[in-house]
């Protein structure tokens, strides 16, 4: 995804986050105005996304980035439609280079327009994780400008915090004991975000993202997920009413395959593990966890979780009564196929609201 047209750079060094967001420097030193009707405050060149060869100005608030047209064509699809439009003679110029204004902030554009020339940047390896506004500029940004790699590479992580295996929901799991934060998520997303996601999935047509979604706000309280979540700006993110639906009613779905599904079958397999040593005595073990397991009451934090490990657990309570580390073994495996099973399944206990 890295393009430049020629050997010409942008001046200054790139200044990056610790997500990898460059950061909109500009230089105070190179100033245009344009009639003052239409721009108060005076344009300066972004620093860093400012290519001397460049044939285009991409003007975002105050900030103006001299870029190539080629490169932009090439890489964006509705870039590449705009600058195919005929001009008129009047179109606006500074320094006899066209203008295109956007209104996204100076931020966005930057982060755009540093995508497109260095998106190798942007391709993040598996322990990179961005956090999710990263993940939602991208997502934004490479839908609206028709960039697809970008678009990609933001889907590709939300499927990363999002597996459809077990094995890689595990992975993605944080079992600590903070009661805020004790569902199965990615320990860089706060557990409300959720909401935030599910909207940003069914606005973006994101169904399989959509889904998994709700199933993260199953776990959050009722207020939260009645009244949203209160965000930075002040504003209020709200489920929309369908799906507030879907998470009310998904919450005494998960709650009742949790336990009829898990609780009540994990010790109950339709043959006895294969390669136990001592069958007679683990029996007789498994029937006692067996009725341990549907006699307990559930874990508050766990009650709407049900695709939340237990591999610790299980092994401690089984090892605990005595039972074959063989039998260990095939008690932790069948847990994790009891619930790969629901999360194949996540759909038949929250219905989207094209299902509901």
């Amino acid at each position: 995804m890295s393009d430049t047209e020629s050997g010409a750079g942008a001046s200054g060094s790139s200044e990056t986050t610790t997500d990898g967001q460059l950061l909109p420097v500009a230089k105070a030193n190179t100033t245009e105005t344009v009639d003052s009707d239409q721009q108060e405050k005076p344009l300066v060149r972004h620093e860093n996304l400012s290519y001397d060869d460049g044939n285009l100005l991409v003007v975002a608030e105050s900030t103006m980035f001299q870029v190539h047209r080629s490169v932009l064509a090439r890489k964006s699809a509705l870039f590449k439609d705009l600058l195919s439009l005929p001009q008129p003679d009047t179109e606006e110029k500074i320094d006899d280079l066209p203008v295109v204004r956007l209104l996204d902030s100076s931020a966005d554009v930057a982060l755009l327009i540093d995508s497109i020339y260095n998106g190798e940047k942007y391709r993040y390896k598996e322990e990179e994780g961005p956090a999710w506004p990263t993940v939602h500029r991208l997502l934004t940004l490479g839908t609206k400008y028709q960039i697809e790699e970008l678009r990609e590479e933001a889907i590709q992580q939300l499927h990363r915090r999002y597996p459809k295996k077990i094995v890689g929901w595990d992975e993605t799991c944080r079992t600590d004991n903070d009661p805020n934060t004790a569902s199965t998520i990615l320990v860089s997303y706060p557990i409300d975000e959720d909401i935030i996601i599910a909207n940003v999935a069914r606005a973006m047509d994101l169904p399989d993202i959509h889904l998994a979604a709700l199933y993260g706000c199953c776990s959050l309280p009722f207020d939260t997920l009645v009244n949203g979540r209160t965000l930075d700006d002040g504003s209020i993110e709200r489920l929309s009413p369908s799906d507030l639906i879907c998470c009310l009613q998904g919450k005494e779905n998960l709650l009742v395959t949790a336990r009829s599904n898990l609780r009540m079958n994990l010790f109950a397999p339709e043959s006895a593990p294969e390669n136990c040593h001592t069958p007679e005595s683990c029996i007789e073990k498994t029937a006692i966890m067996l009725t341990r397991y549907r006699t307990a009451e559930a874990r508050p934090s766990r009650m709407y979780d049900p695709l939340r490990p237990e591999d610790v657990e299980i092994e401690r309570q089984c090892a605990d009564i005595g039972l074959c580390h063989d039998c260990v073994k095939f008690y932790i495996a069948r847990h994790a196929s009891l619930r790969q099973e629901i999360r194949s399944n996540l759909d038949k206990y929250i219905c989207s609201p094209s299902k509901a």
